[in-house]
C-alpha cells in the first residue's frame, strides 16, 4: 500500500531531519559549513544545477555574470559575511557599520545557511531594507536548489528570486568582492568554495596587480599579499588597522558575522581595519 505525503507534511519532516542532524554534528565540527542537503525529500520540479560542495563543482558553470559598480566609490566601505542565517546578526552587523560612518555595506555571501531555511525571508528583507549589495555564496545558491518550486515552503518565492539573482562577484572601484575566489568563468560555482591556495593568490596578483580582493568562506580573517619571497598571509585581529598605501595589491578575508566581526575599507585613508562589534 502506497501512502501520500502532503508537501507542508515533507517540509515539517524536513526541517526536524536539518534540526536532528545540526545538533548532533555541529559541536563534532564547530565553525565548518557541512552544507546537509537532504535531496530525498524533494520533487525534481525543474532541472536545477547539481551542488556538491566539493571538486566535482569545477565542471559546472554560471549563469550569473560578474557585476561592475558603475557609480564612483569612495569614503568608508563596510563589509561583511558569512552571517548564516541569522538575522540578528545581520542587523547588528549593519547597524554597527552605519555608526561607523559606512556609505555603502557589501555581503560576501552566505547570507542564509541550508541548515536554516526558515530565517532565509528575514536575512535577505534586512538587506534589501538597508540596500545592502551582495554576492551569492554556496549556502545561498544551495537554499535556491533545495526550495525552489516549492509551494507554501520554508522560503518564500520572492527571497529565492533574489538569491538566485545574486551575482557571483562584484567590482566597486579597485576591489574584487566574491565569496571565495574571482574565477568565475574558469571555475563556474566551484569559485564560491574553493580554498586561497598559493596558485590562485599568485593568478590574482598577476591578473589583478592594482585591485584587493574582498573574500569570506573560510570564516577567519587575514591579509595575503605578494612578497619578494613569494605569498604571505598574516591572521588580522580585532582592531588593527593597516595601511594599505604600500600594498597596491592584497587579498583580504574578512572574519564571519557569526564571530562578531566585519571589515570597514577606508578608500579615502587607504587603510583597512578588522573590527569586533560584540
Amino acid at each position: 500500500m502506497q501512502y501520500m505525503v502532503s508537501g507542508g507534511a515533507q517540509f515539517r519532516i524536513y526541517q526536524r531531519i536539518c534540526a536532528t542532524f545540526r545538533k548532533a554534528t555541529r559541536h563534532l565540527f564547530p565553525g565548518v559549513d557541512h552544507g546537509f542537503r537532504p535531496f530525498f525529500l524533494r520533487e525534481p520540479v525543474k532541472k536545477l544545477p547539481h551542488v556538491g560542495y566539493d571538486e566535482s563543482m569545477e565542471d559546472q558553470s554560471t549563469e550569473a555574470s560578474v557585476a561592475s559598480v558603475a557609480s564612483v566609490v569612495c569614503g568608508k566601505l563596510g563589509i561583511i559575511a558569512d552571517s548564516h542565517g541569522r538575522p540578528q546578526t545581520i542587523a547588528d552587523g549593519i547597524n554597527f557599520l552605519r555608526g561607523q560612518g559606512c556609505t555603502r555595506i557589501y555581503h560576501l555571501g552566505d547570507i542564509c545557511d541550508s541548515f536554516l531555511p526558515e530565517t532565509a525571508d528575514a536575512c535577505v528583507q534586512l538587506l534589501q531594507h538597508d540596500d545592502i549589495s551582495a554576492v551569492k555564496g554556496n549556502n545561498d545558491h544551495a537554499v535556491v536548489v533545495n526550495h525552489l518550486g516549492w509551494e507554501n515552503g520554508l522560503v518564500s518565492q520572492e527571497t529565492l528570486a533574489y538569491l538566485q539573482a545574486l551575482p557571483p562577484m562584484l567590482a566597486p572601484g579597485n576591489g574584487v568582492f566574491a565569496h571565495s575566489l574571482p574565477f568565475v568563468q574558469e571555475l563556474g560555482l566551484s569559485s564560491m568554495i574553493r580554498e586561497l591556495k598559493a596558485e590562485w593568490a599568485r593568478r590574482f596578483f598577476s591578473e589583478y596587480p592594482r585591485e584587493i580582493l574582498f573574500r569570506g568562506h573560510s570564516h577567519e580573517p587575514e591579509i595575503t599579499g605578494l612578497t619578494d619571497t613569494g605569498i604571505a598571509t598574516e591572521p588580522m585581529s580585532p582592531g588593527q588597522t593597516i595601511d594599505l598605501a604600500t600594498r597596491p595589491s592584497c587579498i583580504v578575508t574578512c572574519g564571519a558575522l557569526t564571530h562578531g566581526l566585519c571589515t570597514i575599507w577606508d578608500m579615502d585613508q587607504k587603510q583597512l581595519s578588522c573590527i569586533s562589534f560584540r
